[in-house]
């Protein structure tokens, strides 16, 4: 017995993998029934980092041609946020950009054109994992774009709504712990995404 109890102790470690350690997902962005673009997200792991990817291009006409691009790069170790860079292109302008930076156990935070600010609470998710992990228990995000925190909630089975500072609200739909579709209000455009 001893002796089983000893090889499940020493094998464990080998065998049991919460998740994979490099994973890319491609979700449409869908506007008014029309695939106007795609989304890609991407993980990957190396060691106790994990960098977490998006990259997206919506193009759709209202009025005059609109491209939207939107792309983000998010590194944690040891299951928090360490830094983080998001860009979102309006026309192929900037129209948001961010950048964010752990030092001395505060996140110091640049905003293009608004200056910076200090989030002093720890960062263990944020939007982007949203793409990848059923937000089980969480109440509170990152979000990289504004480089705030926004709430989220559960609102039904598997659902939830998250909200930023404007007001703005979207919402979540996972299946076996896995996104299958969003409803995004991105203030310069709404949209869903549905998982390819």
């Amino acid at each position: 017995m001893i002796g089983f109890l000893l090889f499940y102790w020493l094998l464990t470690p080998f065998v049991l993998v919460d998740e994979p350690l490099e994973a890319d997902l491609s979700f449409e962005v869908v506007l008014h029934d029309k695939v106007v673009g795609v989304l890609n997200a991407t993980r990957k792991k190396d060691g106790s980092t994990t960098i977490y990817g998006n990259d997206s291009r919506i193009e759709t006409r209202v009025l005059i041609k609109v491209v939207v691009s939107y792309d983000f790069e998010v590194m944690y170790s040891d299951a928090h946020m360490v830094s983080s860079k998001a860009t979102l292109l309006y026309n192929n302008k900037i129209h948001a950009q961010t950048e964010v930076d752990l030092v001395s156990n505060k996140y110091h935070v640049e905003r293009y054109h608004s200056g910076e600010t200090y989030i002093d609470e720890r960062i263990t998710y944020t939007s982007g994992m949203l793409m990848f992990e059923e937000p089980v228990g969480v109440t509170s995000l990152f979000a990289e774009i504004p480089g705030e925190m926004q709430t989220i909630e559960p609102v039904g089975d598997h659902s939830y709504k998250k909200t930023d500072s404007d007001g703005h609200v979207n919402h979540y739909h996972y299946q076996d712990g896995n996104l299958v579709k969003a409803e995004i209000d991105g203030g310069l455009i709404k949209f869903d995404l549905r998982r390819k």
